[in-house]
């Protein structure tokens, strides 16, 4: 038996996939199943950034609900594991003989990039669960440019885009397995159709509904809360697929602009470094480092 499990990196989804986990939980709950049963889990979940590195310790975890404008069930699930005080201390400690002071958090709880996976993957919550917080890493930058400034077509851009990075690594073998991330493109697809259809062509709330309801993407619940989102917030969500047309049409330029030279690491490294940006300056930036690499 082993003691260290290896480190599982678990893409959390939208809050709602607790109330309907769909082919998603399926995945979480047979890669529970396909691992010897912990005897806690550290979690690491870019919700809780911190200047530098803290872990929680408490005998039992809060359930954070760390987000707005979703049905209302959402905010009365509960997932109180039991915390990890006595692991909570030895990552301290492991981690400050590394020279990385860490700091223990005595009263946070799990936020949802943490609890919604682990309730489906866990549901009984006997599992002991901490949480490690992260640090923004860039240097040279003005101290405003490390928070988030709202360009969220960047932001929520690289997420979708990160997405279709676990097929071209090979982590779905089949139709089956893809079927979560095929059906959030779906989804996405119906919003780009809805936002244009509310703000251009003047649609009413019933035609919205009407419509997402004929396009089977997500349940009624999230049906009524999308489309109060979509009037409320215009042009909010389109901004996820443009920032993520965007990354792909760069990846594509410098793909074909430095053939044998483009390396997709080096790549990735690039637009990531300059942190969060309007979709014209990375396109800039982006142009900017294609011409240096051409010249290496």
């Amino acid at each position: 038996m082993i003691d260290t499990l290896p480190s599982i990196f678990v893409s959390h989804g939208a809050p709602t996939l607790a109330l309907d986990p769909g082919e998603t939980g399926v995945f979480w709950e047979r890669l529970a199943a396909g691992l010897p049963r912990p005897r806690a889990v550290l979690c690491v979940s870019a919700h809780w950034a911190t200047a530098a590195p803290e872990v929680n310790a408490v005998a039992r975890n809060d359930t954070i609900h760390d987000f707005y404008g979703f049905p209302e069930p959402l905010y009365r699930i509960a997932y109180p594991a039991p915390g990890a005080p006595v692991l909570a201390q030895r990552v301290a400690d492991l981690l400050g003989g590394a020279g990385v002071a860490t700091r223990i958090d005595r009263a946070r709880g799990l936020d949802h990039g943490a609890w919604v996976p682990l309730r489906i993957m866990y549901p009984g919550a006997e599992i002991p669960a901490l949480q490690l917080s992260v640090q923004p890493q860039l240097t040279g930058l003005p101290k405003f440019r490390l928070h988030g400034l709202g360009f969220n077509a960047y932001i929520e851009g690289w997420a979708l885009y990160a997405e279709q990075l676990g097929k071209e690594v090979g982590f779905y073998q089949d139709p089956v397995s893809d079927y979560a991330r095929l059906s959030s493109e779906l989804f996405r697809a119906v919003r780009l159709v809805l936002y244009t259809k509310i703000h251009s062509k003047g649609w009413t709330r019933d035609q919205v509904v009407d419509y997402m309801r004929k396009t089977g993407a997500v349940d009624e619940p999230t049906i009524q809360s999308e489309t109060d989102r979509y009037i409320a917030w215009p042009a909010q969500a389109l901004s996820y697929k443009l920032g993520q047309l965007k990354i792909r049409e760069l990846r594509e330029r410098a793909h074909r602009e430095l053939g044998p030279k483009f390396d997709i690491r080096k790549f990735h490294d690039e637009m990531l470094d300059g942190g969060t940006l309007p979709l014209d300056l990375l396109e800039a930036r982006t142009d900017k480092w294609i011409a240096e690499q051409k010249g290496k």
